[in-house]
């Protein structure tokens, strides 16, 4: 190309110079049999195109429920499901769900199946890839009992111990610190309204009171989920009429009591006395009622982010899946690295100053104070006894008694001693210190004959 000679606005005139290569490519473009195959592969990539486009498709609209916020790490999820009898079929759906709600902890009520034989279907579908199955069953009532707990590996890891009583109920611990500790009670309860069963509806109530009485003496986070097969509209129109409330309701009475929240109808605003069919978590040919539950501990009320009630489209069960997120960072907090040394200080307390009134005022209160603990928590043991003691006399110290906080300086290497034969010992071969030592005699001996 020559545009030396052009002015400003001339067209630019660009000369191609004929090669063989040029040639070649013209002879190939002209060719008919190069055209079809060109043709060909076209077609090939666009078929190729359009189903790579139609498989991502199809990945985002599987479930309309399912949000791209369940892919972050940032929810705890928890559900519970009354599947009615578990098999091959039901746990493939399961395994379904456990992936589309990023489940970290199932739980199945009325399996009516031994924990193997689920742990076996569950290895040969790959479950067991990421969740631990634990759970429990009654094999001399199988038929009308058994959970199956599925959690997350990670979570798994921290599991403390584990309790199961009469094939309907499981408490899992978990402790992820000394001052972090979990629990989580799932719940089958005995269905139906006759003698015997509202019997054993009261024992299995018992039961979960007495498990939940030691969480809260352990002070963990307590969770109670399942299926009760309890009406909590029937225990509410009791309590309202203020009669005496029946044996059976026991439980709700008791977590209401103890400032549990029931957190379907805590974030739904679910009126149990007019209860509506979405509402619901149970429903056949005849009606429909609100019979499973997931009540969370008032330390777990208020990291709880959000509350669902999913419909079962797989016709796996007439029980509907409760959901529940909480805010994982609250629920299991990270140690945050410091970069910078944290200055440490020391008390010192001006007790000289101090009157007689000052401390009979002192007295009072902390002994106003340490009845008050012991009425809200009763210790079981000398150590509880003496860390109640011990908080309430430091706080009541802080708040009555003038103080002062004198900074402790930060310990520094002793330069001297670094360079003392002593300190240089280990990272100098023995034979050095056996001749740095020998040389230091023999200039000793020497200055002691100069002087004699």
């Amino acid at each position: 190309m020559d545009n030396k000679n052009n002015n400003i606005g001339d067209p630019i005139q660009i000369h191609i110079i004929n090669s063989p290569l040029t040639t070649i490519e013209k002879r190939k473009n002209d060719d008919p049999v190069h055209i079809q195959n060109y043709k060909k592969r076209i077609k090939k990539q666009k078929f190729k195109n359009n189903n790579n486009n139609n498989e991502k498709s199809n990945l985002y609209s599987i479930d309309d429920q399912v949000n791209l916020e369940n892919n972050k790490k940032v929810f705890f999820n928890i559900a519970t499901l009354n599947i009615r009898g578990l098999n091959q079929l039901k746990l493939i759906n399961i395994y379904n769900i456990l992936k589309k709600c990023n489940l970290d902890f199932l739980a199945l009520t009325e399996t009516k199946i031994g924990i193997k034989s689920v742990r076996f279907m569950a290895k040969e579908l790959g479950i067991t890839e990421k969740y631990v199955i634990q759970g429990t069953i009654d094999n001399n009532k199988q038929n009308s009992t058994g959970i199956v707990l599925f959690i997350k590996k990670q979570i798994a890891n921290n599991i403390s111990d584990i309790q199961v009583q009469l094939g309907r109920i499981v408490k899992i611990d978990f402790e992820f610190s000394k001052y972090n500790k979990f629990s989580i009670i799932s719940i089958y309860n005995k269905s139906g309204n006759c003698k015997q069963a509202r019997e054993e509806q009261q024992t299995v109530s018992q039961l979960v009171i007495n498990m939940i009485k030691i969480a809260r003496r352990n002070q963990q986070k307590i969770m109670v989920l399942g299926d009760f097969n309890l009406n909590f509209g029937k225990y509410e129109k009791l309590k309202n009429r203020n009669v005496r409330i029946d044996n059976q309701f026991s439980i709700f009475k008791y977590l209401e009591n103890h400032n549990f929240v029931d957190a379907h109808k805590s974030l739904l605003n679910i009126n149990d006395q007019q209860l509506k069919e979405s509402h619901s978590t149970f429903k056949n040919s005849i009606t429909f009622s609100r019979i499973d539950y997931i009540w969370l501990s008032e330390n777990l009320d208020n990291i709880l982010v959000n509350a669902k009630i999913i419909q079962d489209d797989c016709d796996n069960t007439d029980h509907k899946l409760l959901l529940v997120k909480l805010d994982r960072k609250e629920l299991f907090p990270q140690p945050s690295l410091l970069n910078k040394t944290i200055q440490s200080f020391r008390i010192k307390y001006d007790y000289n100053k101090l009157t007689n009134e000052n401390k009979e005022h002192i007295k009072d209160i902390t002994k106003a104070e340490l009845d008050e603990r012991i009425k809200n928590f009763t210790p079981t043991c000398i150590e509880e006894k003496w860390s109640i003691y011990n908080h309430v006399i430091s706080v009541i110290k802080k708040k009555e008694i003038e103080y002062t906080e004198i900074r402790i300086a930060n310990e520094r290497a002793d330069e001297e001693l670094k360079n003392n034969i002593i300190y240089r010992g280990p990272r100098i071969s023995p034979k050095q210190v056996i001749s740095h030592t020998f040389g230091r005699l023999a200039h000793f001996s020497g200055a002691q004959n100069h002087f004699l």
